[in-house]
């Protein structure tokens, strides 16, 4: 009689895990639910660049890829098992790659409903055009750490083709200053290369838009002229601070709001044209400009404040 009313307690307790277990399941499921029906009517359902595929056959629904992203719900759990929710909003971590125990997510570019076409380059990341290098996110590399690695190994070999007797300008010009165009902006000089680097926007490219406390990166990193980078859970803030001193440091030559509009072959060299009319001639040009495109702008007092409210109601 005993052991049956320990069997029974026993029985009961496991039961109760089970329901609560279910319960949980079934909440987490309903509460994606609604989260990805927000961020369709919000336009932030689907993927603009980099972001992270879910095999669910593969899936186990260990919920590691939803503890792991340092972004806010960009993954959620779903019928048990992990789902996209706010795709739009991945800027490429990867933490959630990495954190998968049976590696049920890879990475990826595009979709059925918005695909995109990566440029095809060769393995020293030179394009179909003679001279135009490609690195970075418009390369399909969305990762801060991979792109800094990226724009690193895209100097390197940019340094093997120049020509001792070029008449242009720079050796290089690098367009944009996010992730890939900072580092090989930085290894060009430490080679040894005349380099100049034209952005669009600010310095740091589609990072410099991000929100002051976003973390942009979860891992070391190798960083051109300044080696190892141990910072973990990194801000925006810390790390365009990082790039802002070694730039200065080593008198790196990057010009903000120079939006490229032209780039024309002339002989063994390339005429650069911005919006603004300046122009450029370069030996090499490496594309590091991102896929996000130009952010629009309000033009009101303090938009390029870190932290800005508006009035929307004295907007017409």
């Amino acid at each position: 009689m005993e052991e049956m009313i320990i069997y029974g307690s026993v029985g009961l307790l496991c039961f109760a895990i089970i329901l609560f277990y279910l319960r949980k399941l079934k909440k987490e499921s309903l509460d994606s639910e609604h989260k990805i029906e927000r961020a369709i009517e919000d336009g932030i359902h689907e993927p603009v660049s980099l972001y992270p595929y879910i095999d669910p056959n593969s899936c186990i629904r260990s919920g590691a890829c939803v503890m792991a992203c340092p972004e806010e719900e960009i993954i959620g759990i779903r019928n048990g098992r992990a789902t996209l929710i706010n795709a739009s909003r991945c800027i490429g971590h990867g933490a959630c790659f990495h954190a998968c125990p049976v590696e049920a997510i890879s990475l990826r570019i595009g979709t059925e409903k918005r695909g995109v076409d990566l440029p095809h380059v060769n393995y020293n990341f030179e394009s179909n055009v003679h001279g135009i290098f490609i690195a970075g996110e418009l390369g399909g590399m969305g990762l801060i750490k991979n792109s800094v690695e990226q724009g690193r190994q895209a100097a390197d070999s940019i340094f093997k083709t120049i020509e001792k007797n070029h008449n242009a300008d720079y050796d290089l010009l690098v367009i944009g200053a996010g992730p890939a165009g900072i580092s090989a902006s930085l290894e060009a000089n430490k080679l040894g290369m005349k380099v100049i680097t034209l952005e669009q926007d600010s310095l740091g490219g589609t990072v410099s838009n991000f929100p002051r406390a976003k973390i942009v990166m979860t891992a070391p990193m190798e960083l051109p002229g300044y080696g190892k980078l141990k910072l973990f859970n990194t801000s925006k803030t810390e790390l365009l601070a990082l790039w802002t001193d070694l730039i200065s440091k080593y008198n790196i030559k990057i010009l903000e709001h120079k939006k490229v509009e032209h780039i024309k072959k002339e002989n063994s060299n390339f005429k650069v044209e911005t919006s603004s009319g300046d122009s450029y001639s370069a030996h090499r040009v490496l594309l590091a400009i991102g896929r996000r495109g130009t952010p629009r702008k309000l033009n009101v007092e303090g938009e390029r404040l870190e932290k800005l409210l508006i009035n929307c109601s004295n907007l017409n």
